[in-house]
């Protein structure tokens, strides 16, 4: 067990605290509180100590608030002689008392208990306030805050100049041949028939044929062969033969 500056166990003092507040010696109560403070003046025996103090007197306050509570409500039903009423209150106030006894009983116990293991005493509520009493209140746990990077404006990049695409070389495109020209209508030429020769008369002395005259041009042009056809060009049409002037 751990012992204190005067060689006297803190356990035992902070059990006995408790005991001390189970059976209302609030005046032996404040002597070890004084003790614990100015004395030992050890954190540890203080909490104990304020919480055995804390627990008997949050127990005589509750007592002396059910007691006001009651006196006016016997003093209500007094006015009008309702005695069963105020009986019956009386007797529910009887059994909230012995139900704050029990309460007490078993806080004490419980903190007796985890002191003879030399834990803290741990009560509910009256701990927190032991806290706030020694202002130890415990910080809660706040999230990490991320840290901000700082502001970076944004860089211009260099200039470059733009690079010329490659050309894909495109050969030029063969100009189509022009399509040969239409041929000339030729014009079918009559074939010109040689003047057939007639071979001329064998002419005997005894006698002279006279030549054929030519026919003459008729006025529009037109003139006939020798072999009867009339024509209107320079060539028969028949058989070929060149006009006569």
């Amino acid at each position: 067990m751990t012992k204190g500056k005067y060689g006297l166990s803190l356990v035992a003092i902070a059990i006995l605290a408790f005991v001390l507040a189970f059976f209302g010696l609030l005046e032996a109560l404040i002597l070890f509180l004084a003790f614990a403070l100015i004395l030992e003046k050890d954190q540890w025996l203080s909490r104990q100590v304020f919480q055995a103090f804390y627990l008997r007197l949050a127990y005589v306050i509750l007592l002396t608030v059910i007691d006001w509570i009651f006196k006016v409500i016997n003093a209500f039903f007094g006015l009008f002689s309702a005695f069963r009423v105020i009986n019956f209150f009386n007797s529910v106030q009887s059994i909230i008392q012995f139900l704050l006894y029990v309460g007490l009983f078993a806080m004490a116990l419980i903190a007796v208990l985890r002191l003879a293991k030399g834990k803290d005493a741990g009560l509910p509520l009256i701990s927190s306030l032991v806290d706030k009493t020694f202002g130890i209140i415990k910080p809660k746990a706040k999230p990490q805050a991320q840290p901000q990077q700082a502001y970076q404006p944004p860089q211009a990049a260099p200039y470059q100049a733009p690079v010329p695409s490659a050309q894909v070389y495109q050969p030029p495109a063969a100009q189509a041949a022009p399509p040969p020209p239409a041929p000339a209508p030729v014009e079918e030429a009559v074939p010109q028939a040689a003047p057939a020769q007639e071979a001329p008369p064998s002419k005997t002395a005894e006698e002279t044929t006279p030549a054929e005259a030519p026919p003459a041009p008729k006025a529009d042009g037109s003139w006939t062969c020798s072999c009867g056809r009339e024509n209107n060009s320079n060539f028969c049409m028949s058989c070929g033969k060149p006009r006569q002037s």
